[in-house]
């Protein structure tokens, strides 16, 4: 099963809007593929949770996505 096809099954399973989870994928492909990969599993309500992060990474920049994700998380909570 590929990532693209795991993240569709599992977010299938999600009831409450609120524990919809971030979701990185880590990849090797240029980040262009992989967006139009990612927008193919139509979870329109997922694109600004869906994020990418190129292998080889650093620690640095898995910190900062991180950090981004938690960001973006503490804004959605303030909004509901």
């Amino acid at each position: 099963m590929s990532g693209e096809e795991f993240v569709k099954q599992w977010t299938g399973r999600i009831q409450n809007p609120l524990n919809k989870p971030d979701i990185i994928f880590c990849s090797a492909l240029q980040e262009g593929a992989l967006r139009v990969s990612a927008a193919q599993l139509a979870l329109a309500d997922y694109r600004d949770r869906i994020h990418f992060l190129p292998k080889p990474f650093r620690l640095d920049e898995f910190e900062r996505l991180i950090h981004k994700i938690d960001t973006l998380r503490d804004e959605r909570v303030k909004a509901a």
